[in-house]
């Protein structure tokens, strides 16, 4: 899998399978190409956004783009768009946040399948806060979806905390295995930083699924600032593309600074519900957390125990193995010392870059 970080060129190719880099001025190019572009990965005002469908789907048809919409365990979102008679491609979808702490996307092709799965899967399962995590787990969630014409991709895979889902399997929370009947991951997601992003393509190689990207929008300005895009006519086609592999992804997260009024609503919606989740925040957040680190925490004190002094004297081995020279010695050799480490550093860099430089050809 092919990641470009180059800078923005006019004749970029539009074939690279993942591109980091703002998708507006490529959005032309890749539709004369016969491709069609999503955004697979938004949110309205009924979950935890204050955007209305009305005015997401006026920003698409400008955009010249397609939505997925994935609120957070609902898909009232999804009803009002396929009410809204726009010439704008809609795949329905939800985002679960599933019990064991990470958030997954699931794509339909036809909007019947996926109030079925809605009503017979997700909605008894909600917890007191209707946009956080449900009592849907993973092993459900992945019986369910044998039974419809669907697409289950990873968001955002190394989100923050509980979301995290490297450091869940790491710590023995989510079953690798189940993972494995996923059909994609997010590599892409706007909310998330760059190098997040670029882990998250590791993660899908090393998975060996399909990939997906959106820009995870609660404002409007967010919306289109990552798209997937393959060559399909129909929302099957391009939810069976992306099975397949044939697709790719282009964008840029949004940043920080710029995400700081998303960040604001997405709280506000959330902290109606703090008061009557914090014993299932406490169990998900710190109670697993607690019991996966005690047995770690006695084997450490065990040793220390075992080890005796031997223990508090390793650390000060290692300070004076590293000490390159003597703190106290002339200015000269304190100069020559520093002048030592900007090379040093100087080298580094230049063959951190040559590498890249390679890897990139």
């Amino acid at each position: 899998m092919k990641i470009d970080h180059s800078s923005l060129q006019s004749n970029a190719p539009v074939l690279t399978r993942v591109k980091i880099e703002h998708p507006r001025p490529y959005l032309k190019m890749i539709r004369e190409n016969g491709f069609m572009i999503m955004d697979m990965h938004v949110h309205t005002r009924f979950s935890d956004s204050f955007t209305r469908v009305t005015k997401l789907i006026r920003r698409a048809a400008k955009l010249q783009i397609g939505l997925a919409i994935t609120d957070h365990n609902e898909i009232k979102g999804v009803l009002r768009a396929f009410e809204i008679k726009k010439h704008v491609p809609i795949i329905p979808g939800i985002e679960i946040s599933i019990a064991e702490g990470p958030h997954i996307l699931v794509y339909f092709t036809k909007l019947e399948a996926l109030i079925h799965f809605y009503e017979k899967h997700v909605k008894n399962n909600k917890t007191r806060d209707p946009h956080s995590n449900t009592d849907l787990t993973i092993a459900q969630l992945m019986h369910a979806k044998q039974q419809y014409k669907c697409l289950v991709s990873i968001a955002h895979p190394y989100a923050p905390s509980y979301a995290n889902v490297p450091k869940n399997i790491q710590k023995g929370f989510v079953d690798p295995y189940l993972l494995d009947q996923t059909d994609a991951v997010e590599v892409l997601n706007g909310a998330v930083t760059r190098k997040k992003n670029q882990k998250a393509v590791a993660f899908a190689q090393l998975l060996g699924k399909g990939i997906t990207g959106g820009s995870d929008s609660h404002s409007l300005f967010e919306t289109g600032k990552v798209v997937t895009y393959t060559r399909a006519q129909t929302i099957s086609e391009f939810l069976r593309a992306i099975k397949r592999q044939e697709n790719f992804v282009l964008g840029k997260p949004i940043g920080k600074v710029k995400r700081m009024p998303s960040l604001a609503k997405s709280s506000h919606k959330h902290i109606t519900y703090f008061f009557p989740t914090i014993q299932q925040r406490y169990e998900q957040v710190v109670a697993r957390n607690i019991r996966y680190h005690k047995p770690i925490i006695a084997r450490k004190m065990n040793n220390l125990k075992n080890g005796g002094l031997e223990f508090l004297k390793q650390p000060l081995l290692v300070k004076r193995r590293l000490q390159p020279i003597h703190v106290y010695g002339s200015d000269s050799k304190i100069r020559q010392f520093w002048k030592y480490r900007k090379m040093k550093k100087r080298r580094a860099h230049a063959l951190a870059s040559a590498y890249k430089k390679s890897n990139s050809a």
